[in-house]
């Protein structure tokens, strides 16, 4: 049945198979395994949103209000023991004229790890429209919910992030948000956003 995921049995109180609907996780389908709840073939999109009502310029780093609603990943999922990994995926859309040695970067994070769950980073002197994409991976390495974060952009794999071994407390009840710099100072580069999504891998 449609169960918010705070109100769910925990998963070895009901027999394995048991299924759940959560609506505040983008009313995806659980199962249980008997000793943590997955998501139905392993994989669920947790929040998904249209961005196409967000533009303008950032010329200091900046959240994009809005862009996740302060989607907050529950405890007991970042602790699961199926060891769960976030995938992240942003695309915007960027306007201006650079010169080469400036860069513009998309974040993805909380307010404690502004790019634990994806970073794009790119110089560019395009005078065109150009579209930005962010993709990260975000994996747990400890049962306490501590995690290691990667990125993939459009333009390079950048692999697992330097440094960016993501404490459990940067994350508990912390809100995701999306972040925005031009590569330019001043205004004379736009954004507009296409969407922000966030989905789990776990089995």
């Amino acid at each position: 049945g449609v169960i918010p995921w705070a109100s769910k049995p925990a998963s070895n109180t009901v027999p394995v198979g048991t299924r759940l609907t959560a609506p505040g996780l983008g009313y995806s389908d659980w199962v249980s395994k008997g000793t943590h709840w997955a998501p139905v073939d392993g994989y669920a999109v947790l929040k998904r949103k249209n961005l196409q009502s967000l533009s303008g310029a950032f010329p200091s780093f900046a959240e994009v209000l809005g862009a996740f609603d302060d989607f907050i990943i529950p405890d007991d999922l970042l602790q699961s023991p199926g060891a769960p990994s976030f995938e992240v995926r942003v695309q915007a859309r960027r306007l201006g004229t650079l010169s080469a040695a400036q860069a513009f970067t998309l974040q993805a994070g909380t307010a404690s790890a502004t790019n634990c769950f994806g970073l794009t980073y790119q110089q560019s002197s395009s005078s065109s429209t150009a579209v930005a994409r962010l993709y990260g991976y975000t994996s747990q390495i400890s049962s306490g919910g501590n995690y290691q974060g990667s990125s993939v952009d459009l333009y390079h794999d950048s692999g697992v992030m330097s440094g960016n071994t993501v404490a459990f407390s940067s994350l508990s009840g912390k809100g995701m948000k999306l972040y925005a710099q031009n590569g330019s100072t001043d205004t004379s580069e736009t954004w507009t956003f296409h969407y922000a999504m966030v989905g789990v891998h776990l089995w």
